[in-house]
């Protein structure tokens, strides 16, 4: 089953709006569903890519606004409000689909890593997003259709109200700190769709996901001592916009600080328990904090308990060079010499 773009982005709205009413969910639902199951466990990456972007196309975010913040101009906000209640009935089974695909083995491909990581930050920024969740609007926006809807059919829809997204605020917390670690990927690509990842989110979704904001910072954090410059560059854009749009009187390098220090207080323990890859993540939110703080760094570090923290936790991490026992050798006949 397959959804030509030209048919989901033109503006005949009516079709547009039965199509996503209640009436519709259960064939939407069987769409998601073969394309989540093609999305992840088909062989053929280039069908992949596509499932990926048809699923996209179906939740009618293939595109985004110029500013990343706004509601698409070329769909009536009300229609967006029930496309949202209609992706939020399977908003689970996508969020937890594509983060298996995210992490998945690296012998799928970059770009099918990519696609997924765009798609699911898309959806969620889509069902999430502050501006369709205003007032009730959000809740009356499917009652249009809904006058001959049977009662399980009623049952299928789920409505968007408060408790409904402080909870599922919390459970995509939990997979936004799985895909965090995917900032350590050798490709640069898969790291500046993290950022990309990381910047929807933030802007779109700042009440929403609240609970959500520190992880995503880690993943900006991270990434602005990358060694490629679209990464780099782009991490500190997003950061400065963030600052300037949301944070308001507390100024970011506040919570920089605070989150260092949070970090620095478990960076002991995680250097001497986690595997290697938890270990480079680690030291690269590290290293991160260290670049954006800069001078500020000081005041940081007059704090006894966390200089001590740090340093232990640095030392934990260096290795003695035994590749070569002439080093060994060589200082001990040095020694010798001396005495």
């Amino acid at each position: 089953m397959t959804f030509p773009p030209q048919l989901m982005t033109n503006h005949f709205e009516t079709l547009l709006v039965s199509l996503y009413s209640v009436q519709r969910l259960p064939v939407i639902g069987h769409a998601v569903s073969v394309l989540l199951l093609a999305a992840e466990q088909e062989s053929a990456r280039k069908l992949r890519l596509e499932t990926l972007e048809c699923l996209m196309v179906l939740a009618g975010c293939h595109s985004d606004p110029p500013d990343l913040e706004s509601e698409r101009p070329d769909l009536d906000p009300s229609l967006q409000r029930q496309m949202a209640d209609s992706f939020a009935s399977f908003l689970p089974g996508i969020t937890m689909t594509l983060s298996r695909v995210i992490m998945g083995d690296a012998k799928q491909g970059h770009a099918v890593t990519v696609a997924a990581t765009e798609a699911w930050s898309r959806i969620v920024a889509m069902v999430m997003s502050d501006s369709s969740l205003d007032g009730n609007q959000s809740q009356q926006s499917m009652k249009s259709h809904d006058a001959d809807v049977s009662e399980r059919l009623r049952s299928l829809q789920v409505k968007r109200t408060e408790e409904w997204c402080s909870s599922t605020a919390e459970k995509l917390k939990v997979l936004v700190q799985r895909i965090a670690g995917v900032v350590t990927h050798p490709n640069w690509r898969v790291r500046l769709a993290l950022v990309q990842f990381a910047e929807r989110l933030l802007m779109n979704c700042t009440k929403s996901l609240e609970c959500c904001t520190s992880p995503l910072l880690q993943v900006l954090v991270s990434q602005v001592g990358d060694d490629y410059p679209q990464v780099a560059d782009r991490c500190r854009q997003v950061l400065g916009r963030y600052s300037e749009a949301h944070l308001g009187s507390r100024p970011l390098v506040e919570i920089l600080e605070e989150n260092l220090h949070s970090l620095a207080t478990s960076l002991p323990r995680l250097m001497r328990t986690a595997d290697d890859g938890k270990k480079l993540s680690t030291l690269t939110l590290t290293h991160g904090y260290l670049r954006l703080l800069g001078p500020r760094m000081t005041s940081l570090l007059n704090s006894a308990p966390h200089l001590r923290r740090l340093s232990l936790a640095l030392v934990q991490v260096l290795e003695l060079d035994v590749t070569d026992v002439n080093i060994v050798g060589e200082r001990t006949a040095g020694a010798a010499k001396v005495c």
